[in-house]
């Protein structure tokens, strides 16, 4: 019998900026190995991020 795997990350593209100092939220799906990428056409404030706990920082939306 196949085992199938399933994974979803979140992740900030933050070698991409955009207009105002913005960054995207991408979310990333993971089935049996094979990556597929995807916007959320969410964005953040690259200031609002910590990099060392790899979290989003505050409650505020683009």
């Amino acid at each position: 019998m196949e085992r199938n795997t399933f994974n979803i990350l979140f992740y900030i593209r933050g070698n991409k900026l955009l207009k105002d100092c913005k960054v995207s939220i991408i979310m990333r799906i993971i089935i049996n190995g094979r990556p597929w990428d995807s916007s959320l056409q969410l964005c953040i404030e690259i200031n609002n991020r910590d990099t060392k706990r790899e979290k989003v920082i505050g409650t505020d939306e683009c």
